[in-house]
């Protein structure tokens, strides 16, 4: 086992070497900010301003904290759920990536034809179902296609997310719509892993799953229940004016 954290370390010599040639640009004189608070409460204003962005991101925020942080169980899945080895968990981690590596391409893809709304809606769908299923699989090639299912869907709707909220901002409010979007993405799975790891062993760890699951299924099934919620998510529709208190 210890050969694949050797190997782990030979793989950023490409990134170091990567980093090496790359030729960084004449330093700029930056004005520094003032009153960061103001700015941040700027920022949660223009959110607030505009019902389908505060919508997407808490979707965002429920999806990662109910459901994708659910991948921190993996290890205990591949080894008490599936009965698997050291492999098995690598075969799982490996498929998660394969899927939202076939994500990306598709999702970009899909944005020339369909609305970051429709994409945000069927994938929270496809999460919560491919959810479930891993949680009642009892078998690892089973298991594999609901991980690889899991990372495609939670990759296309992070990444319509963050489109959306940024292509409707002013220039202005892009770096802090960043903020927020890395908040829902990066906070969430935090929190959500840390609380999943606690609930798993104090209850059952398909359990969490599962119930993971279901609230992304609840979720999906809100946003297409109420489609003014996200009714404006929508590139093609453009960029918002920053409300004049802000």
């Amino acid at each position: 086992m210890g050969g694949a954290f050797y190997i782990n370390t030979l793989s950023f010599i490409a990134v170091i070497a990567a980093f090496s040639i790359v030729k960084p640009r004449r330093q700029q004189i930056k004005e520094p900010i003032e009153h960061a608070l103001s700015k941040i409460g700027d920022g949660f204003r223009y959110v607030f301003a505009y019902r389908w962005r505060l919508a997407v991101l808490l979707s965002l925020g429920a999806a990662t904290f109910f459901g994708f942080s659910c991948t921190v169980l993996l290890p205990g899945i591949a080894r008490q759920v599936l009965r698997g080895q050291a492999w098995t968990y690598g075969l799982l981690m490996c498929v998660l990536g394969l899927g939202a590596a076939i994500g990306a391409p598709l999702v970009t893809w899909l944005h020339k034809y369909v609305p970051e709304k429709t994409i945000i809606k069927w994938t929270c769908l496809g999460l919560g179902a491919s959810l479930v299923l891993l949680s009642v699989s009892r078998a690892i090639w089973l298991s594999a296609v609901a991980c690889a299912a899991i990372g495609g869907c939670y990759l296309m709707m992070g990444a319509s997310v963050n489109t959306v909220i940024q292509a409707r901002s002013e220039r202005v409010m892009r770096g802090r719509m960043v903020s927020m979007y890395s908040l829902m993405w990066l906070g969430m799975f935090s929190i959500g892993g840390q609380l999943a790891g606690y609930v798993a062993d104090a209850w059952s760890l398909t359990g969490v799953v599962t119930m993971g699951g279901i609230v992304c299924l609840a979720l999906s099934v809100l946003l297409f229940a109420v489609p003014g919620l996200t009714g404006a998510a929508e590139s093609a529709l453009g960029v918002e004016p920053v409300p004049v208190n802000s």
